[in-house]
């Protein structure tokens, strides 16, 4: 390694920076104080490390995740300020780029560990000298230019990582307001927006009077990895597994609603349950799509491990009469939920990509093959092919 960097040991003597930073595993170098909402500016940072953008930084603290710490270069800032416990680097025979991606890889873990005194660590950091660090063996292709496509590469999976994810936190924000616009508040009888040609005013109940609770012991399954029908458990992530029991036939009218995690879930399919806790819910003269939205708008907040029904059957609704302003209404929030999947689906695929690049293909000859895995990014709308 240390025939690839130069150790950095730049103090800030001048004082030419009061930004302290950190490494956040996850957000790379960021802002101390914005991190840990506190300040250092009251003390000496004449001695710090100098950092400016470009350059790399190592933290040896253990992080959940990160066992051997992190190592992450400074992008956000023009320049910032270190405590000198880091081992700070400039690349100067590497691709700049490519050093970012194999640190975020863990090939790098193998040499760290080889050189750290074993299980010893010093006030919670690898004890692992800098000495020791600069002669670590790195894997990279000798080709100035292959560390640049590979690099190139990946920060294309990152920027399309990145604005999936912009995508997805919008749709969320979306769903989230139009529940509470496409839903009288305040005590009104009608909401604040409402699709053309709808007029009279919503009806109020207890959503106890309107429920209906199947029970769920006949089908209670343990679930395998092969089987007929999906066996659905509370939380976020609802299929647990497959089995071949006699499931609940008549999906289309209900939906599932976790007892302890108050979490809900539309089902498309015959299915079974995992435990009791999942209670099974309909409505007379509502269509399972419209329950799932009301649910969804009124279902109470979690008070932790505790059976949240007897709540949610008290909770005060409001809904419109018409069959016809309930079918709108859910038609726009499945077509809202559908949009939300397709996103999240999209996004897990490419954070998949780039995981089993960093982790397999990286450093073997397989680069010209992935290569030829082009994100085309079409920058109008936000989509992705791969």
């Amino acid at each position: 390694m240390g025939e690839l960097v130069e150790r950095v040991t730049r103090k800030n003597k001048n004082l030419d920076s009061t930004l302290p930073l950190t490494i956040s595993a996850q957000d790379g170098l960021v802002d101390q104080n914005e991190y840990f909402t506190k300040t250092v500016a009251s003390r000496n940072v004449s001695n710090y490390y100098l950092l400016k953008k470009g350059e790399f930084a190592y933290n040896k603290s253990y992080s959940n995740g990160y066992p051997l710490g992190a190592i992450k270069r400074l992008e956000k800032y023009e320049k910032g300020i270190l405590s000198t416990l880091y081992v700070v680097f400039n690349p100067t025979y590497v691709n700049s780029d490519f050093l970012a991606k194999y640190y975020d890889s863990t090939h790098w873990y193998h040499e760290v560990y080889k050189h750290a005194a074993e299980g010893v660590r010093n006030h919670g950091l690898l004890n692992i000298s800098p000495s020791d660090f600069f002669s670590t063996n790195l894997k990279v292709p000798k080709s100035y230019e292959e560390q640049s496509k590979i690099g190139i590469f990946i920060n294309k999976l990152d920027n399309a990582i990145v604005l999936h994810q912009e995508k997805l936190s919008k749709l969320q924000s979306l769903k989230k307001a139009t529940l509470q616009s496409l839903f009288p508040k305040n005590e009104k009888l009608m909401p604040e927006v409402r699709f053309n040609n709808f007029k009279e005013k919503w009806l109020h109940r207890k959503l106890g009077e309107i429920l209906k609770s199947h029970t769920s012991k006949p089908y209670l399954a343990d679930p395998t990895e092969k089987g007929a029908y999906q066996v659905i458990q509370q939380g976020d992530e609802p299929v647990a597994g497959y089995a071949d029991n006699k499931p609940f036939e008549d999906y289309n009218g209900v939906t599932l609603f976790g007892d302890h995690t108050v979490s809900l879930y539309k089902p498309v399919a015959p299915f079974l349950l995992a435990t009791d806790g999942v209670k099974i819910l309909s409505a007379e003269g509502f269509c399972g799509e419209f329950l799932y939205t009301l649910l969804e708008r009124y279902k109470p907040i979690s008070q932790g491990y505790k059976r949240h029904f007897k709540i949610l059957k008290n909770q005060d609704i409001l809904f419109p009469k018409s069959k016809k302003e309930q079918s709108r209404i859910a038609g726009f929030f499945t077509s809202l939920e559908d949009s939300i999947i397709l996103n999240q689906t999209k996004l897990e695929k490419l954070q998949t990509l780039k995981k089993a690049f960093l982790q397999k293909c990286l450093f073997k000859k397989f680069f010209l093959y992935f290569q030829n895995l082009v994100i085309i990014v079409l920058m109008n709308n936000h989509q992705y092919y791969y």
